[in-house]
């Protein structure tokens, strides 16, 4: 796996792998980001990349909120929110990064943008293609600012997959996210 930092190329794709749990980041051959939506029964997906490893696990009650933790660690190395749709990622340093609807040459997707908001990273079309005679999702990442992304650009181009996936964007996680949760908890017990 090679350092998002050292990708040279703005465009990217998430493809979905032979396990319809798993995506990888890729640019031709090179793989950058891995991304597990069945990670185990309280953690609702992991990611990994050359730079950094974490846990999605959604926590709370009332206002539900998504926990991202480095593995076997119950400190917050961020907490996303979500807001009617949209949402912000807070992290310890007090950057924050806000996800949201983002129209680009009239094709629908979404984007993290830095605090003065200016896009860092955005998906987009989200589609599905034959592979084997399986249908397999894969999505493009496209790194528009990386450098405001600084440090945290392997997180986003994670964290944001995990939501774009999970069709909302939002803490919700949607039907699947709450199946996986559910199924998790029961294999757990």
């Amino acid at each position: 796996m090679e350092s998002l930092f050292d990708v040279g190329v703005t465009s990217l794709e998430w493809v979905q792998s032979e396990d319809p749990w798993q995506y990888f980041l890729r640019s031709g051959e090179k793989e950058f980001a891995y991304l597990n939506l069945r990670a185990g029964p309280d953690v609702l997906a992991s990611a990994e990349t050359a730079d950094g490893s974490w846990t999605f696990k959604r926590v709370g009650l009332g206002k539900p909120c998504i926990a991202v933790r480095v593995p076997d660690s119950d400190t917050d190395a961020a907490v996303y929110r979500s807001v009617l749709g949209d949402g912000e990622l807070t992290l310890p340093d007090g950057r924050s990064y806000t996800w949201k609807e983002d129209w680009s040459d009239f094709e629908a997707g979404r984007a993290f943008c830095d605090a003065a908001g200016s896009k860092v990273l955005r998906f987009g079309d989200l589609r599905m293609k034959r592979r084997r005679g399986v249908p397999r999702t894969q999505t493009k990442l496209e790194l528009v600012e990386p450098a405001s992304g600084g440090q945290h650009l392997p997180l986003l181009a994670c964290l944001g997959m995990c939501l774009w996936v999970q069709g909302k964007g939002g803490t919700s996680w949607g039907l699947l996210g709450f199946l996986l949760d559910l199924f998790g908890r029961l294999g757990g017990s």
